[in-house]
């Protein structure tokens, strides 16, 4: 059942590596001419510990039995995955293993990845991933970008990657509704504003964005 579908939402939660405007990320083993069909929109969010995401990812989970391609058993890869973080040396700088690779260790939290494609291939236009207040109602936000410290609700919905040899789930991403809007500004994270205590408002554009104004985030 490839083509199932079931809408979802993450929880409150910290976001990190939000990429949903311009020319997108860059897929992985894509090469970076320019071509849309090589890009991605992203957002990740950061579940706090293994028991923050245990209920998000059993809804995952019988999502993929009840809809796995047949004759697949076990997905190919994870959606939930360990965060990792460099171990430092004594001078503050990080280590490597005998294979000059970086050796690092789990911080105890977990990503999910949310993404969808940059263009529509054949409309020839632009995909657009909506960016909401925490009440729910559309947020501009013009040239500015979505940094670090932001935290926010995820929406899209999950789908099936029936594709030979790499069969598992998908988290499309449809909208980003933010409790706390951090700016990315290169290298500092600036102008943190909190988006809670706007009025409450309805976007009727099929996206369930529940109001999160009055919901505290996880500690960071």
């Amino acid at each position: 059942m490839a083509n199932a579908k079931l809408n979802f939402k993450t929880p409150l939660l910290p976001l990190s590596w939000v990429n949903i405007a311009g020319q997108g990320k860059l897929k992985m083993n894509k090469k970076d001419n320019g071509d849309p069909a090589n890009y991605n929109y992203v957002a990740t969010a950061i579940y706090p510990d293994e028991a923050a995401m245990k209920a998000d990812k059993a809804i995952f989970d019988k999502f993929w039995r009840e809809n796995k391609p047949a004759g697949c058993t076990k997905q190919n890869y994870t959606m939930f995955k360990p965060v990792m973080k460099d171990v430092l040396g004594t001078d503050g700088k990080p280590t490597y293993d005998e294979d000059d690779a970086k050796i690092k260790t789990p911080t105890g939290e977990y990503s999910l990845t949310a993404k969808t494609i940059t263009h529509w291939p054949k409309e020839s236009r632009v995909n657009v991933v909506k960016v909401l207040r925490a009440n729910g109602n559309p947020l501009q936000l013009g040239d500015k970008i979505i940094g670090e410290g932001s935290i926010g609700v995820l929406h899209g919905s999950l789908g099936i990657n029936a594709f030979g040899g790499n069969e598992g789930l998908a988290f499309y991403l449809e909208a980003v509704q933010l409790k706390k809007f951090v700016e990315y500004v290169g290298d500092v994270e600036v102008h943190a504003d909190d988006l809670g205590d706007e009025d409450l408002g309805d976007l009727d554009d099929g996206i369930d964005a529940a109001d999160v104004s009055n919901q505290d985030g996880p500690s960071i």
